[in-house]
């Protein structure tokens, strides 16, 4: 199970979500199931319920070699992905390289019975094939919905990677068009190198369409470093009571200095919002709560 993106969820809510998805997913397989997660989840986010019944396979970029005790609510790990920068013979691009003992091989290896995918047959629901030359944030913004919808409908692990003749469920007008004259609070976001429009959208929680509508982008595959967007504030943040924050995915190569200029807020509250004890060791695939003021 790779469970990472939790919108504003509270932990109980994880949980019992997990809980729920990993026992569907027995039934149908009859198979033992393994928990993807980072460092921080894995300590604060997953409960003894899930570490206690279910192995641990760990994202952790860096060294590896001193981690069989590290303290999480697994204490172990069968498997770890230490890197997501490696290389394979014959395959273009980054690959994730990982380490896995014995434990990961399944003790049952007889084939799984065949379970016939569902009809869909909400009116909202369409399938659409995708074409040569797509992507998600076209196909995204023509059908007035967001990539994060498309992704989490069709349980896509790389946004950045479909292929043509690739079914996809979309929810066709799930979001109204956005109104210009909307009295939200705004803010603005600088393009960085490496950004696309999807990317920015699935980081605060919008859409293609809205982003491109607001800053009268012609084609959404076309932005730039330095560019300023503007983004709403009522749909950039996961909302927790009365109070505004981004939940952040750390990359590789950020630093916490960076994500606080990046965020405009001082190290000294980024460290202590989120109880951080050494400001120059943070992992990537681990989460950052930044609080957003007024």
């Amino acid at each position: 199970m790779d469970f990472e993106v939790f919108n504003g969820l509270s932990n109980d809510e994880i949980n019992s979500i997990s809980v729920a998805f990993i026992n569907k997913l027995t039934q149908l397989t009859g198979k033992e199931v393994v928990v993807y997660s980072d460092l921080y989840n894995s300590k604060d986010t997953f409960g003894s319920s899930i570490a206690n019944k279910y192995h641990l396979w760990l994202a952790y970029y860096g060294d590896y070699n001193n981690l069989y005790d590290v303290s999480t609510n697994w204490n172990n790990w069968i498997g770890v992905q230490y890197s997501d920068q490696g290389s394979v013979p014959g395959i273009n691009g980054n690959v994730d390289m990982d380490y896995f003992t014995q434990k990961i091989f399944l003790e049952d290896t007889s084939e799984c019975e065949i379970v016939e995918k569902p009809e869909v047959n909400s009116k909202d629901q369409i399938n659409y094939i995708v074409k040569s030359g797509d992507t998600l944030s076209q196909i995204a913004m023509e059908y007035n919905t967001s990539v994060q919808e498309i992704v989490l409908l069709n349980n896509i692990f790389n946004p950045n990677l479909i292929y043509p003749g690739q079914d996809l469920i979309i929810e066709s007008n799930k979001y109204s068009d956005f109104d210009n004259n909307s009295e939200s609070e705004k803010i603005e976001y600088v393009v960085k190198t490496g950004d696309t429009l999807s990317k920015i959208a699935i980081m605060y929680n919008t859409t293609v369409r809205e982003l491109a509508i607001l800053n009268n982008i012609e084609n959404v595959n076309l932005i730039y470093p330095g560019e300023v967007l503007t983004i709403l504030s009522n749909t950039d943040f996961n909302v927790v009571g009365t109070h505004k924050k981004i939940i952040y995915k750390i990359q590789y190569g950020n630093t916490l200095s960076g994500i606080s200029n990046k965020f405009d807020i001082s190290m000294e509250k980024l460290i202590e919002y989120n109880n951080i004890v050494n400001p120059n060791l943070i992992y990537a695939g681990a989460y950052l709560e930044i609080p957003i003021e007024k």
